[in-house]
């Protein structure tokens, strides 16, 4: 594993991939990187709530982002899965309806039974796409998922449990349906990590050192892991950190971004920093939630973008979104 710390004037640019989307062949960029890495099949139902997110054409459904089935209609994920972008154009997607949770195992070729079709959305209203602050967001469902399909996944509410889980060392597990190390895709995995910071929220950006020895930058309202032993990528933002409560698996935290090789680090939003704004948007009705395109689509985010480079006053801050 090599040493990736970046001099702040070695830094020079942003690199995009392009043609990462069009109206009905969906470029699967995914297959540019690993993704759960070291990770092992999720098949247990505990694992069933975890959720792909993918736009629906004729030639069928491509997946690019993941996320966690919390109510019987309702999807949590990452902000930045679901704004426009340069070469993305979601709002179109949305407005087509072709944006799409698809649950199973395995989501390589789904029936029409696993797929559902987003109606309604809500964006926290202080995401910030820069530095990926409030990097959540819901999709309601025009259907509810029976429970022979999947079930849902509590989220966790409280944040001393993180707490709990710095001071002990204990364990988290990440889950998406990103490319795995062997180039496979579509394919529920699981892959176990620890917290190395807890940005809690109010106590403004964090600094971190990992065990590479990268000075990086951590939102608040975010925790930090390293990816020695594996983890999240490309494909698996916006899916969930879980942690076992009382035996039953909670949403800790949704994946938000992290390095281009998928090899350093990741970094991930809060649920418990989060939930007064989640449990407002979970009692809205439609009349109450205001979700029309000129609202919510308020910034640009780039998907199939993988390096951002955020200069600080010593060292870069090596960014990537786990996106396809």
């Amino acid at each position: 594993m090599k040493n990736n710390i970046l001099i702040f004037w070695g830094l020079i640019g942003i690199l995009f991939l392009s043609g990462c989307a069009s109206e009905d062949d969906f470029m699967d960029c995914s297959t540019v990187s690993h993704a759960i890495m070291n990770g092992q099949p999720a098949g247990d139902e505990q694992y069933s709530g975890v959720v792909a997110i993918g736009i629906q054409s004729r030639s069928g459904v491509t997946s690019y982002c993941s996320g966690t089935l919390i109510d019987k209609n309702v999807v949590l994920t990452a902000a930045h899965c679901v704004s426009n972008a340069d070469n993305f154009p979601f709002t179109t997607y949305f407005n087509d309806k072709k944006i799409v949770a698809v649950l199973g195992e395995d989501v390589t070729d789904p029936d029409n039974d696993h797929i559902f079709t987003a109606n309604r959305l809500s964006i926290h209203n202080y995401y910030d796409q820069e530095y990926s602050y409030h990097d959540l967001a819901l999709l309601w469902l025009n259907k509810d998922v029976p429970a022979g399909v999947a079930s849902p996944i509590p989220i966790l509410e409280d944040s001393g449990v993180i707490l709990s889980m710095v001071n002990n060392h204990t364990r988290f597990e990440a889950s998406g349906y990103g490319v795995d190390d062997n180039g496979l895709s579509n394919k529920r995995l699981w892959a176990e990590g620890f917290i190395g910071k807890y940005c809690y929220l109010g106590e403004g950006s964090c600094e971190y050192t990992n065990s590479m020895g990268e000075l990086l930058g951590v939102p608040e309202g975010a925790i930090i892991q390293d990816l020695e032993k594996g983890g999240p990528c490309n494909g698996d933002s916006g899916g969930p950190l879980l942690v076992d409560v009382d035996g039953q698996k909670h949403v800790m935290a949704v994946v938000s971004f992290g390095d281009a090789n998928c090899e350093s680090y990741s970094v991930s939003t809060t649920i418990p920093d989060h939930y007064p704004w989640l449990k407002k948007q979970l009692r809205l009705d439609d009349s109450e939630d205001d979700c029309s395109a000129g609202s919510i689509y308020r910034s640009a985010h780039w998907h199939g973008m993988p390096l951002i480079f955020l200069l600080t006053a010593m060292f870069g801050i090596y960014r990537r979104k786990f996106i396809s």
